[in-house]
């Protein structure tokens, strides 16, 4: 684990739920720098800010506006944290097949990408297929219908892709910041790009053990990527399969489901990875797997 450092989302999809219910209507924004503080509190050494809610509220951007950055800087200066950047994917269709929407997703997450530039972030993690691209890939149909379907998602995520890469470059930040996701879709789709762009990989354990990702195992996953990991995303998977239907639970605290973590620490060392480890999950969840992973390493 040398290197390694163990992270937590900031304003993942729980806390935004509590933090709308307690919001006035004439509220506008969240603060990430309070997550963070906690963060460093629990012993988490890195973050990753997740960008949906910068969107999700009216004037969200607020959320992330020039003095919480700025106290981010601060905070992570004086505690030895760094940070990566979630780009958003609530609402945003990096392979949508219509082009306005396409255009106006990748737009929008070059704008997220401007929006921390001066965080540093480690890594810019990105779903680069949508929620339409991984509902059909899901679905039963034929398989020559939906190879033509993903084949048209393909080609509209590349474009993303190519345009997201041009604009890292245009600014001075290299493209292998920029780290395509594993999500629900074929994993090689990913790494195809990853290779043609020369970006970096997001291993999500979780989503590969859940049969997401296609194919694809977690072995074959980080050493088919070895070389161009970012980012690892952690989190436990129950997965009950009965015939051909399969019930699938995921972001579940370490030790719940079917993750090996000596495994997946074996892996992390073979693959010789060093980025940052995100734990997935809810903040009291990630807690409790941070200290089942200093137990195991013990």
């Amino acid at each position: 684990m040398r290197g390694v450092r163990v992270g937590v989302p900031v304003l993942w999809f729980n806390a935004v739920l509590k933090g709308l219910v307690k919001l006035k209507s004439s509220a506008s924004c969240f603060d990430y720098s309070v997550p963070t503080t906690d963060a460093i509190e629990a012993g988490f050494k890195h973050v990753e800010l997740v960008m949906n809610m910068c969107y999700l509220l009216p004037n969200g951007t607020g959320c992330l506006n020039k003095s919480v950055k700025e106290r981010l800087k601060t905070i992570g200066d004086a505690n030895d944290l760094t940070y990566s950047v979630h780009l958003p994917f609530w609402s945003v269709d990096a392979s949508s097949h219509i082009q306005a929407i396409r255009k106006a997703s990748s737009r929008t997450l070059a704008e997220s990408i401007d929006s921390t530039v001066e965080l540093e972030p480690k890594a810019y993690v990105l779903h680069a297929t949508g929620a339409l691209a991984a509902d059909i890939y899901s679905q039963r149909i034929k398989e020559e219908q939906k190879q033509a379907c993903l084949k048209i998602f393909s080609e509209n995520s590349r474009l993303t892709v190519e345009e997201l890469v041009d604009h890292l470059t245009s600014v001075g930040i290299s493209s292998r910041r920029l780290a395509l996701e594993s999500v629900k879709f074929p994993f090689r789709h990913s790494l195809a790009l990853a290779n043609e762009f020369d970006t970096s990989i997001c291993i999500d354990v979780g989503h590969i053990l859940a049969g997401y990702s296609g194919d694809v195992s977690l072995r074959e996953a980080f050493y088919l990527s070895r070389g161009r990991i970012a980012e690892v995303h952690v989190h436990d998977v129950l997965r009950n399969v009965k015939g051909s239907n399969a019930m699938v639970k995921d972001h579940l605290p370490l030790g719940s489901g079917v993750l090996s973590v000596r495994e997946l620490l074996f892996l992390l060392k073979s693959t010789a990875f060093d980025g940052p480890m995100i734990l997935e999950m809810k903040f009291e969840d990630a807690c409790s797997s941070l200290e089942e992973l200093k137990s195991i390493i013990a």
